[in-house]
């Protein structure tokens, strides 16, 4: 287990603190990768509330988390599951946070089907 920064619950991913389960999405690239430039342009194109939920890592800037989530290919996306375990000890509340990945997916063209899926699924379920 080790320490997370705030967990989204924006639109794409409506939990609740209480429920104690959220995910994150990682868009792992690298400097020089005409792949990963094209993905950040399709991005770009992107609603701002849905581009809120990716955060993007450098390989440069974080090695650990490309080593964590077995990154070897650039563009690669990966949607962990975020879990809060909380105890209670003396009165203090004491939480962890640990990441499991739901779902791994390689290459730009991939990258921004996937997406592209997810957002027109969401889309379509709002207007119901």
């Amino acid at each position: 287990m080790f320490p997370l920064g705030p967990v989204n619950t924006g639109p794409l991913f409506p939990f609740s603190a209480a429920a104690m389960k959220q995910y994150q999405i990682y868009l792992f690239t690298k400097p020089e990768c005409p792949p990963c430039e094209r993905l950040k342009s399709w991005l770009a194109t992107l609603p701002n509330d849905f581009t809120q939920e990716v955060k993007m890592i450098e390989r440069s800037s974080n090695p650990s988390l490309f080593e964590q989530f077995d990154v070897t290919l650039h563009p690669t996306m990966v949607v962990s599951h975020v879990d809060l375990e909380c105890e209670l000890s003396d009165g203090d509340e004491f939480c962890t946070q640990s990441q499991s990945i739901v779902e791994k997916v390689e290459g730009a063209n991939n990258i921004i089907e996937t997406l592209d899926a997810t957002i027109s699924a969401y889309t379509y379920a709002d207007y119901e």
